[in-house]
Order: structure tokens, then sequence, then C-alpha cells
């Protein structure tokens, strides 16, 4: 019986792998990580291989590229957990096609920036003048404007 991985699930070890793992056994090597580590990612790559998922599930949690990125630096990570990644990505693009081409939505209901824009507002003016329709306080002179903009000049 194959496992069932829940999009959530999928979206942590997907982000535990390329924010934490990654970069760990980029700089450390791959005898920094734990066993138990090394048999968690082992029992996730070899149940998703007879997993049953959708590629909405796919888009959503992003386990595809953390499965490229491991496959794709084979030689920083453990030997079995990259051979266990090759097939994966065996199985997955018999399956779905060319994972690197599974792009997630922007604009749908699912999508990253579902009700912050449509496709249309794609220049910075174009946004600012929809969130000063949708809600003139979001584009107040009172408010900064800069990424990490205190709105004032501190001392």
């Amino acid at each position: 019986m194959s496992p069932t991985y829940s999009k959530e699930l999928l979206r942590q070890r997907a982000s535990w792998i390329r924010d934490d793992l990654d970069p760990r056994i980029a700089r450390d090597g791959p005898d920094c990580m734990h066993p138990d580590d090394v048999l968690t990612l082992h029992e996730l790559f070899v149940g998703l291989q007879d997993a049953d998922l959708s590629i909405s599930t796919l888009r959503f949690s992003r386990i595809h590229l953390a499965i490229l990125e491991v496959s794709g630096k084979a030689t920083r990570w453990p030997k079995r957990l990259a051979k266990e990644c090759d097939k994966t990505v065996e199985v997955w693009t018999k399956k779905y096609g060319k994972l690197s081409e599974i792009r997630p939505r922007l604009f749908k209901p699912d999508g990253r920036l579902y009700g912050v824009c449509t496709g249309r507002e794609l220049t910075r003016n174009a946004l600012i003048r929809l969130w000063s329709e949708q809600n003139p306080a979001h584009t107040s002179p009172d408010r900064g404007m800069q990424h990490g903009s205190l709105g004032f000049k501190p001392g």
C-alpha cells in the first residue's frame, strides 16, 4: 500500500530540504546529517515513488523542486539518498513529464498572488493604483513605501 502525503506535509518537507538541509550539507558535507534525518529522507523518497500525487499537489508543495535539487547536486548528498532521488525523478518524469516545467500558478485561487493582483497589474504604478482603489490606507504617505522603510529617518 502506498503512503499518503498531505500537501502541507510535503511543503514542510520540501522547505526543510531546500532551506535547512541543503545549505548545511553544502557547508559541512554529507557527514553532518543525523541518522534520523537520513532515515526520514530515505522513507520519504521511497514513499514518493509509489505515492499517487496530483500535479496540483506538486505545484503547491514544491516537493518536485526539492527532489530535483537533491538529484542535481548528488555529489554533495549521501549516495543512497541521491540514488533514491534519481529513481523518484525517473518515475515522476514518466508520470508527469519534465519536472522543471511544473510551475506554480500565480493568479489562480491556489496561487501565490491570488487576491494580491491579477496578471494585468505587473508594474509598480499599476499595483499602486490597484491597491489605492481597493484600500487607500495601503498607499497612504503615512506608511513607508519601500521594503524596510520606517516612514521617517531615525535619530
